[in-house]
């Protein structure tokens, strides 16, 4: 009969390996598109669909830029994203972008005529799984603007529940194969050959 911390660790296996589902199949279609650039579903930039608009906007009350971007966006019908945030020497924003997966908007704004005009791209699934691969919110460029968007967000905090969730998979796996009995030569030969692999792509 099994013990009750073999139930735990099955149970464990089986809940986080569900949860984690969604995501790690996402990073795994996204991932192979990423490392085959000549397959058909990887021309996915090439498919895009550009269009321009032009909307009318009346000036922000905010006097922070991000909060000035947040007031334009709403008034065009955008979410998403705000980054690149470009603003005037006199502390007006004069553009902005907006992202979503699947969706690059550009703005740039004159309020002296009270417009605004929006270049949008939209890509196709396969492009939207490929902007979730790297989707965080956090810039190189501009570190000091943080995530701002929930969807963003809340991507992040999945992101970070499934990286704990791999790491538990990996350990009670290890415990599964452990008590695996006579299988335990093989496994060990498996994760010698997988740490061997990385050891050598890592120095070579």
């Amino acid at each position: 009969m099994p013990s009750a911390a073999d139930r735990w660790n099955r149970k464990l296996h089986l809940w986080v390996g569900l949860f984690s589902l969604s995501a790690l199949g996402v990073f795994f279609l996204s991932g192979l598109v990423l490392n085959h650039p000549k397959w058909n579903v990887a021309g996915f930039w090439k498919e895009r669909v550009e269009s321009n608009q032009v909307l009318p906007v009346s000036a922000p009350s905010a006097a922070d830029a991000l909060g000035a971007a947040r007031e334009v966006m709403s008034q065009v019908g955008l979410r998403g994203e705000i980054s690149q945030i470009r603003m005037s020497e006199n502390g007006v924003i004069r553009g902005f972008r907006v992202t979503r997966p699947g969706s690059i908007s550009d703005l740039s704004i004159d309020f002296s005529i009270s417009r605004a005009g929006i270049k949008r791209i939209e890509v196709n699934a396969w492009g939207a799984m490929n902007m979730l691969h790297s989707f965080t919110g956090v810039r190189r460029s501009d570190p000091a603007l943080q995530t701002n968007g929930w969807a963003t967000w809340l991507w992040r905090v999945m992101m970070d529940a499934v990286s704990a969730g791999v790491i538990l998979l990996a350990l009670s796996g290890i415990y599964l194969w452990y008590g695996s009995g006579r299988r335990r030569r093989t496994g060990l030969a498996v994760l010698a050959g997988a740490f061997l692999v990385l050891l050598w792509i890592l120095w070579s």
